[in-house]
């Protein structure tokens, strides 16, 4: 088996190729940010500005791991996230592997013989802890219940919007009490 040597070097560097999407993505990038990404990557080498070249030689490096379907939903979510100066590479590159849909899902694990029975408990206790833990994030008292926990709830929850939790509290008993009569 022969041995390939990978070797980082200026000539294989300065002679690879840029892709097309690269250049577009370039393009696109200079019509948003203008000079400022010129600027950015201004780099002078026997009086030729290179620094564009070079940058996009650098980011389609970064980004050939990604499909053009994640570049050009990194392109959106850069204008939002960066509104005024270009992304680096580095930057965008993160922005792609946030937005990369799964390759391919995973492989289903063995399936272990347990009765429906069983499964349902466990599921149903399940709902329950995540019940009990949403509700602890809100801020609602898991061990209040009829009435009154119905109240210490809707207090709360009136509270984490910002609301005055005893302004509701009195018109719900209010209401209430209004509708017993």
């Amino acid at each position: 088996m022969e041995h390939v040597s990978k070797s980082l070097s200026l000539s294989t560097f300065s002679q690879a190729e840029v892709p097309e999407r690269i250049r577009v993505l370039f393009v696109i990038l200079h019509g948003r940010y203008g000079n400022q990404l010129l600027d950015k990557y201004r780099f002078l080498q026997n009086g030729v500005d290179k620094g564009m070249e070079i940058a996009q030689r650098t980011w389609a490096m970064d980004l050939a791991a990604f499909d053009d379907d994640t570049i050009l939903k990194a392109i959106a979510a850069a204008k939002a996230e960066h509104p005024v100066w270009p992304p680096t590479s580095g930057e965008f590159a993160t922005l792609c592997k946030r937005l990369r849909r799964p390759s391919r899902p995973a492989e289903a694990a063995p399936q272990l013989g347990v009765s429906r029975e069983l499964r349902s408990k466990y599921v149903r206790g399940l709902r329950e802890d995540i019940a009990r833990t949403l509700a602890s994030r809100a801020g609602m008292k898991s061990n209040a219940s009829g009435l009154a926990g119905l109240l210490s709830n809707i207090a709360a929850a009136v509270g984490l919007a910002g609301g005055d939790e005893a302004k509701t509290l009195l018109a719900l008993e209010d209401q209430y009490l209004r509708s017993r009569a």
